[in-house]
This record gives C-alpha cells, sequence and structure tokens, in this order.
C-alpha cells in the first residue's frame, strides 16, 4: 500500500511506538527532551492518521537522518533548529 509508512529508528524514552525524531534530537541532544516525546507523540496521534501526515513523515524518514548528522557537531545550527521548532512543540503542547 503506497499511503503506509515504514518507519525505523528508536524512540528512546519517548514512548513512542516507532522510529524517533532525528532532527530534533541531534538539536536538543537527547531522545529523552521533552520537546522530542510531545513531536513524537503528535506525529503518532495525529500525522500517521491521515495521507498527507504520511507523506511528510516519509519524506522526513528519507532525509531527516541526514540532516541530523549534518547539523549534529554545529552548535549554532542546533540553536536554530531549537528556535524554529519551540513554537511548533508549544502549539502542540496547547492543542494536545
Amino acid at each position: 500500500n503506497s499511503n503506509e509508512v515504514s518507519v525505523r529508528g528508536t524512540s528512546e524514552g519517548g514512548g513512542s511506538s516507532s522510529g524517533g525524531c532525528f532532527i530534533a534530537t541531534s538539536a536538543w541532544g537527547s531522545p529523552y527532551a521533552e520537546e522530542i516525546k510531545i513531536l513524537l507523540e503528535f506525529r503518532d496521534r495525529y500525522m500517521m492518521g491521515n495521507p498527507p501526515g504520511r507523506l511528510f513523515i516519509k519524506a522526513y524518514y528519507k532525509i531527516g537522518p541526514s540532516v541530523a548528522e549534518f547539523i549534529s557537531d554545529k552548535e549554532p545550527l542546533k540553536r536554530l533548529v531549537r528556535a524554529a521548532l519551540k513554537p511548533l512543540v508549544k502549539i502542540i503542547k496547547f492543542i494536545s
């Protein structure tokens, strides 16, 4: 089925049933950060249940690991990613 998303990876501490948030985990430096848990729960609760969400996830799991590796040793980029994701995390936290 072309709508199915195969999610590989780990989500240590996130409590999610499938893969992790590669870029956010790299930016926060830990899979145990509260922000990671919030993003994983949003993915599982809202995005996995609809075709556009699954399409986004499929694309993200193709490019996410490379982006995460690229920023992993670049603190200015990690700060930029955290700053970009914080408003999204706050919105998700508010609506959940």
